[in-house]
Order: C-alpha cells, then sequence, then structure tokens
C-alpha cells in the first residue's frame, strides 16, 4: 500500500506537512486540518510526494548480499486546486475533517518508473465494526514517535477499534459522527502529531484489495495513552461527497 506526503513552500523551501493516501488518477484524499491556517499558516501547499518512504533519501534503498537494493524513485507532482469539506470545524473541532487534493498530472499506475497504487474507498452501505470483526485497522505515517520527534522512515501500526463511547467520553462534543474512534487500549500504539490526513486502512478477510476506512483526525497529546484514543474521519460515511465532488 503506497501513501503520500504533503509538502508546503516557505521561502522557497519544500517542508513535510501531512499524510493521504491516492484515491484515483488525479486526486489524493486527506485531512481537511492539513489545508487550514493551522497547519499552513501564510504559506501554500504546492508540491506532493508519491510513493516515498524515507524523507531522508532521494531514493530508498536496502543494503544486501549482492550489493545495495533500491526501491523506485518516488515521484513529484504540483497541486491544481484543494477542497476542503465546507462544514469543517463547524459541528465541532475537526468536525468533517476531509479534504481533496487534485493534482496538476494524471497518474499512471502502470508506469513502471514509479512505484504507486491508489487505494479503495469502502463500498456503499460499508459497516466498518462489521467489516473489521476482530482484526485492528493499521494505520501508517511520518509523525513524531516515542522519542518525540518525526520519523524519516514511514512507520505503520496496527491500532486496536475503541468503543464510541470512550470518545464521547473523551471528546465530549467534539466526537459529533461520522468519526470512528481508534486506539487507546494499548500504550504506544496510535498515531501522533504529523500523522493527519494518514489513511486507516484495511484488507478484507481474503487479503487485498486495501479499503481506507479513516483519515486521521485528531487525538491525545502526549500520544499513545492507555485510555485515550484517537479519533478518524470516517471515510464510509463521505464517499457521495467525494464521488461528487471529484472531476475528471
Amino acid at each position: 500500500m503506497i501513501f503520500h506526503i504533503c509538502s508546503v513552500e516557505g521561502n522557497n523551501t519544500p517542508s513535510f506537512l501531512c499524510a493521504g493516501a491516492i484515491i484515483n488518477s488525479k486526486y489524493v484524499l486527506t485531512a481537511a486540518t492539513c489545508l487550514g491556517p493551522e497547519n499552513l499558516g501564510k504559506r501554500r501547499l504546492s508540491v506532493i510526494h508519491l510513493g516515498d518512504y524515507d524523507l531522508a533519501t532521494e531514493r530508498d534503498c536496502q543494503q544486501t548480499r549482492l550489493g545495495p537494493r533500491c526501491s523506485k524513485p518516488h515521484i513529484v507532482v504540483g497541486v491544481e486546486e484543494t477542497f476542503s469539506h465546507l462544514d469543517y470545524n463547524l459541528r465541532g473541532t475537526a468536525s468533517d475533517d476531509i479534504a481533496l487534493i487534485r493534482l496538476n498530472v494524471t497518474l499512471n499506475f502502470e508506469d513502471s518508473s514509479a512505484t504507486i497504487e491508489p487505494v479503495c474507498l469502502p463500498p456503499k452501505d460499508f459497516n466498518f465494526k462489521a467489516f473489521a470483526g476482530n482484526r485492528t485497522p493499521v494505520a501508517a505515517g511520518w509523525g513524531l514517535t516515542e522519542h518525540g520527534k518525526r520519523s524519516n522512515i514511514l512507520l505503520q501500526v496496527n491500532i486496536p477499534i475503541a468503543d464510541d463511547a470512550l470518545c464521547r467520553e473523551r471528546y465530549k462534543q467534539n466526537f459529533v459522527g461520522n468519526q470512528l474512534c481508534i486506539g487507546g487500549s494499548e500504550e504506544g500504539f496510535d498515531t501522533c502529531n504529523g500523522d493527519s490526513g494518514a489513511p486507516l486502512i484495511m484488507a478484507g478477510p481474503d487479503g487485498p484489495p486495501f479499503i481506507e476506512v479513516g483519515i486521521a483526525s485528531f487525538g491525545p497529546f502526549p500520544c499513545g495513552i492507555k485510555g485515550s484514543p484517537s479519533v478518524y474521519t470516517n471515510v464510509a460515511r463521505y464517499r457521495d461527497w467525494i464521488i461528487k465532488n471529484i472531476k475528471p
């Protein structure tokens, strides 16, 4: 499963901002939080890095007995336009936290020169908890680790599903619906600052394709505290919104 990073341009220097996922050849799905002034400030969203793994290298390589083995290079594309949900932040802090980024190129998933592929949207009438059963979804990103620094390496973690009542108790009026309550049952298993927009994904019981069930929105700080789950946007509830707002 391939994820992307967003970069912003400040003083002509791109810097890491958020995470997200490719959903088709023209669009990336992320959190509206990533595109708001609380993250961008006076900067502007300028480029997207697709298919990256190690932010510190131009190309990701692993040393083997036969010499270095390198992955296909990541690609950098521009942004044509962005569109955040119009109700973002209106019903509560980070409510309706979802946004689309339209790329200024059309991606070719058959191109052998890059390792990128889209994630699937949940089908209509998708029931997340019934689909998950006893399995746990996976979140990935480059956010803060237990050492208090952002990771250069794309990390992933299996995070147990929590009861919605735990999020209602913890976040009160900011857990407003169309959200998923994830984590909090084990110490240290969580997304954190810098992971906003990161996809929460699951494959079916028999394996791929991967479905993006959630988008990392907000959570406790410090992160990974037992008894304090994080909140993800429930992508299935926004399927119609996504389809309505993407263009050919």
